[in-house]
């Protein structure tokens, strides 16, 4: 794409002239709608670089102006992922929401089949993320997004906005405020995201098409918020196939599966060649040529079929193949094992182990969202491309009891236990060796000088059990025994800690050393985690992750909680506590801890 234009084309292409500003609008609207990236880049540097060498059209043309900037903003969305700099992209959360979101109704573009506006802010501003390769130049990047939706001013909604009791417009700004605030207050709330516009007196106004849009800008925040190194923010695909021939790819930490009729209907199509190429009308072999799939294509055409199972009844006769380089006995009855190994791993039903683990421990979740991705994370422990770690996270995180957790967390491994068992075949037993009972029954003794014989019966015979204890002692040390000794030292709490343990380990008891008065205390914390977040916004994110883990916000969501399901106030179920001896907070804790968790904006 050029960067420089012939100096004649600014002259010829004048949008102070009314037709040529007409034939522009037209060719623009035409390109828009085709989706033309390659003219759309093209187009829009020209017509910046025509704009910067005609400063006063823009006094002169006010509305000539206006649609002409909105079209480098419409532009700027359907080209978002060949954007090469920041500058490109930045405007468009700055002043640039309002374009997307009329964007498809203006060029009167169907939606059947796409909604524009979240293709935009979803697929396409992740393509644009995945092209920034470094993680310390994207996550910046990323900060620089969300502080400008956070200072967006373009008013989205019509309806009444009122905001501190007085009527306000209804910004992206003042809308992020609000949504903001009421977050931090109902932070005990699992559904927190939905109960805003259930229960926000604003968002109850709104239209679907309002809230939907709303739903989309808060969704972006979140997913922005989150660092590219960590599982849940990373932007890039990771293809990935199952068992049984299902193929889809993991994003955002979710796995996401292909659309199995729509792989049948594209293997039908590459099946069109050898049909045509058996014909005796297609003769010319250049035609047949551009016709044939590429190699890439017909591999991927050939791994689509949805059954990698073995074919037990035609594969060939190993026993006809025996001789000095061919098969033994031996080799026949390893392939046999190994074999049936891997058709008792393809068969397995992980929906059916999934549905019986829900069964067996009475397990319930608030949303069917929360209850697909445990399935899934499920699923992906069975298979083995996961560890039992991200599923314990996820379930500490939807606040299980930590009973519940590790009944589940023992119940998959004792699934996953067998697979592997099943996989592994036995080694072949070699010689016996002697054991340690033996070795030490067998006295060690050298060919004594015939001299020494003679003097041995005037003293007393004692045998030697110096290579005994040279030989315990080694086996003492092995390293099967001195695992359980490691393993203690790790259970036990480490003296040395640092900022992020600190904030995870942070109770009642820590809380009340920091200072006698709770605001202070908890402003301390917001100066900890602050200065975690001048380090790096992995660093605060994991900051703020382990307050939420602290055993101190885990008695304040617990208060919040019982006084939610009971309906009784907080201070009358700390007044109770304090009565019972139960560890409790005090109401100027709970309040300080209340403001704290509004400052983090979790």
């Amino acid at each position: 794409m050029p960067t420089k234009f012939p100096e004649h084309h600014f002259t010829i292409i004048d949008l102070t002239d009314t037709d040529i500003y007409a034939a522009v609008v037209r060719y623009w609207h035409q390109q828009i709608v085709a989706e033309n990236i390659e003219r759309l880049l093209r187009d829009s540097l020209f017509t910046q670089q025509w704009l910067g060498r005609n400063p006063g059209f823009k006094m002169s043309y006010p509305d000539r102006f206006a649609e002409i900037n909105l079209l480098l903003q419409e532009t700027g969305w359907i080209t978002l992922p060949a954007h090469t700099t920041f500058e490109q992209t930045l405007p468009l959360f700055q002043s640039g929401i309002t374009a997307l979101l009329n964007l498809q109704k203006r060029h009167e573009i169907p939606n059947d089949n796409y909604d524009l506006v979240e293709l935009c802010l979803t697929e396409r501003l992740r393509e644009r993320l995945v092209n920034i390769n470094l993680f310390k130049e994207r996550d910046p990047f990323k900060k620089q997004l969300v502080d400008a939706l956070l200072q967006n001013e373009e008013v989205i909604t019509t309806a009444e906005f009122f905001r501190a009791i007085k009527q306000a417009k209804g910004t992206i700004k003042n809308w992020f405020a609000e949504y903001l605030e009421f977050m931090a207050s109902e932070e005990l709330m699992k559904s927190r995201h939905e109960a805003f516009f259930e229960r926000n007196d604003n968002a109850t106004k709104l239209s679907a098409d309002e809230k939907k849009h709303l739903r989309l800008l808060f969704q972006v925040y979140h997913q922005l918020k989150i660092s590219s190194t960590k599982q849940y923010g990373i932007e890039e695909e990771v293809a990935i196939d199952t068992d049984d021939g299902k193929t889809g790819k993991i994003i955002y930490g979710t796995v996401v599966m292909d659309d199995e009729k729509l792989k049948q209907q594209l293997q039908g199509i590459m099946k069109t060649y050898k049909k045509l190429a058996s014909e005796q009308s297609w003769r010319d072999p250049h035609y047949l040529h551009d016709l044939e799939p590429r190699a890439g294509v017909a591999a991927v055409t050939a791994k689509t079929s949805l059954n990698f199972k073995p074919d037990t009844a035609t594969g060939p006769d190993i026993s006809a193949t025996k001789g000095p380089d061919h098969f033994t006995e031996q080799d026949e009855a390893e392939v046999q094992l190994h074999s049936g190994g891997v058709i008792a791993s393809a068969t397995t039903n992980y929906d059916q182990v999934v549905a019986d683990l829900k069964s067996q421990l009475e397990l319930t979740f608030q949303t069917p969202e929360q209850d697909k991705r445990f399935g899934e994370l499920v699923v992906s422990v069975l298979r083995g491309l996961r560890d039992t770690m991200e599923l314990k996270q996820y379930l500490i995180d939807l606040q299980f009891p930590s009973a519940d957790i590790e009944a589940i967390i023992s119940s998959v491994e004792q699934h996953v236990a067998p697979r592997k068992r099943t996989k592994t075949g036995a080694a072949p037993k070699l010689a016996n060796k002697p054991t340690l009972a033996q070795i030490k029954q067998q006295p060690v003794v050298g060919q004594p000088a015939v001299g020494v014989i003679r003097e041995l019966p005037q003293q007393p015979i004692t045998p030697k059990v110096e290579p005994t204890k040279s030989f315990l002692p080694k086996l003492k040390r092995s390293r099967t025994q001195r695992r359980p000794m490691v393993d203690d030292v790790k259970l036990q709490p480490s003296m040395v800690m640092g900022p992020i343990d600190e904030l995870r380990e942070m109770n009642t008891i820590e809380f009340r050393r920091i200072s006698a008065d709770p605001v202070q205390a908890a402003a301390r914390i917001h100066d900890q985690i602050t200065l975690l977040a001048e380090e790096s916004i992995a660093k605060e994110a994991e900051g703020i992750d382990a307050f939420k883990q602290s055993p101190l916000n885990k008695l304040y969501l617990e208060l919040g909680n019982e006084s939610i399901g009971s309906g009784k106030a907080v201070t009358d179920l700390i007044t109770e506590r304090e009565a019972k001896g139960t560890p409790t907070l005090s109401v100027a804790e709970f309040n300080a801890i209340t403001d704290l968790n509004k400052r983090l904006r979790f």
